[in-house]
């Protein structure tokens, strides 16, 4: 587990101001941009503006009996309601309960090593995927600071050397009177991998893009976890459709509406896309006989991602190794 330290002579904070006077005068700092006179002089004219909201979360934040850890795992999370978070069309109090609903969430959903885990600053896999030639494809579950915007949790497929190829940003949250699992993001790798990767991956893995085996990996996340409906902004939800970010607008390269009818997803009136709580796979009877082997080697390699996921949560710890020593594993 990682702690933040304080000074000796002092106490943790125990309030919202506390914890505010701590991150300001440089006695906590969960990230190198709080080390920086202008980044906490921002955090404070912003706070001094939105009030009400920002104390709220710092309260919370505060009192949270795994705050170290959140605060080393997400160190911009007392700044986050001073910006877009998650859609486009949630307001700041939406925001404020979706990311307590997260972290109250994560105390009874996630057994105690995985919690821990994915707040840890190393991959952990919850599951490790075998392509065609022995390649070995992790599946990782971690909080990732640059992608806290869009979420409080990833979940990655990683290519060989440990590069992730799709990502997945979501949060647990209530919505509409339902635990859920609502989706943020859906990218593939950063711009300095190759995209070549993503065809090795492909076929390594009988033909089932990156994309497509991290969202089934997170359907069985979502199950074993208890939540009862799967979530997604679309192209028009996307938190860079808000004028904020209008000079983003354009990185993002998925066409989210398109991706998720795929999979049989429904847009509801609020904009998002509610996805079936297990994906349809084509009976084998349907497939032309030339194709039956392939598709049932993918049916293998699903049924393999699912039971893995199941199992881990059951032992109720992932695997928290770096992805290099998991592939040696």
């Amino acid at each position: 587990m990682t702690t933040l330290h304080y000074p000796g002579v002092e106490k943790a904070p125990l309030s919202g101001l506390q914890l505010m006077k701590a991150l300001l005068t440089n006695r906590i700092t969960p990230g190198p941009s709080w080390k920086l006179p202008r980044y906490r002089l921002k955090f404070l004219f912003r706070t001094l503006t939105q009030p009400r909201r920002t104390f709220a979360l710092l309260d919370y934040l505060a009192q949270h009996p795994q705050r170290d850890e959140i605060l080393f795992a997400m160190p911009a999370l007392p700044a986050k309601l001073h910006r877009t978070y998650q859609a486009a069309n949630i307001t700041q109090v939406q925001a404020l309960k979706r990311i307590t609903d997260h972290y109250d969430m994560i105390q009874h959903c996630l057994p105690d090593a995985i919690n821990h885990g994915y707040l840890s600053k190393k991959p952990m896999a919850i599951a490790t995927l075998t392509g065609k030639e022995e390649q070995r494809y992790a599946i990782t579950l971690n909080a990732v600071s640059r992608l806290d915007k869009e979420g409080e949790a990833t979940l990655s497929f990683n290519n060989p050397q440990g590069e992730p190829i799709a990502i997945v940003t979501f949060s647990f949250i209530e919505y509409q009177g339902k635990p859920t699992l609502f989706i943020g993001a859906l990218q593939g790798p950063r711009a300095h991998v190759d995209h070549q990767e993503i065809q090795s991956a492909t076929k390594a893995c009988h033909g089932l893009f990156p994309k497509r085996l991290v969202i089934e990996a997170l359907t069985t996340l979502a199950d074993v976890t208890g939540m009862t409906q799967l979530i997604a902004v679309g192209n028009h939800t996307h938190i860079y459709e808000d004028p904020r970010y209008k000079k983003r607008k354009g990185m993002v390269f998925a066409d989210y509406d398109s991706f998720w009818e795929t999979l049989d997803a429904r847009q509801g009136e609020d904009g998002y896309f509610h996805l079936p709580r297990q994906i349809a796979h084509r009976p084998l009877e349907e497939i032309a006989s030339k194709r039956r082997s392939e598709y049932r080697r993918r049916y293998l390699l699903l049924d393999d991602l699912e039971s893995q996921i199941r199992q881990t949560f059951t032992r109720g710890h992932g695997n928290p190794v770096t992805v290099a020593q998991s592939q040696a594993a």
